[in-house]
């Protein structure tokens, strides 16, 4: 879908209506239909979520976040804001 704009990932996730020509029933396949496609290409004009969670441990890549709930996730160090 991203490649069919002629556009970056980063570019698009920025403009809400960058994926508003796209029509869903393009990208319908065996593993999902147009439904699937559509939710897929509204998605970014949703807000960002902010999780909250705590550090649960930092390796050299990224640091491991309690979510709560028994979930974890890991956030690349790219991701991460400088501390100061």
């Amino acid at each position: 879908m991203i490649a069919s704009t002629g556009r970056p990932i980063e570019w698009l996730m920025g403009v809400s209506d960058a994926l508003k020509p796209l029509q869903p029933g393009v990208f319908a396949e065996e593993r999902f239909g147009a439904v699937t496609a559509k939710d897929l290409l509204v998605e970014p004009e949703k807000p960002c979520m902010l999780p909250v969670g705590t550090v649960s441990n930092l390796t050299a890549f990224g640091a491991f976040v309690d979510l709560g709930v028994h979930q974890v996730g890991l956030v690349h160090f790219s991701r991460l804001a400088p501390a100061w």
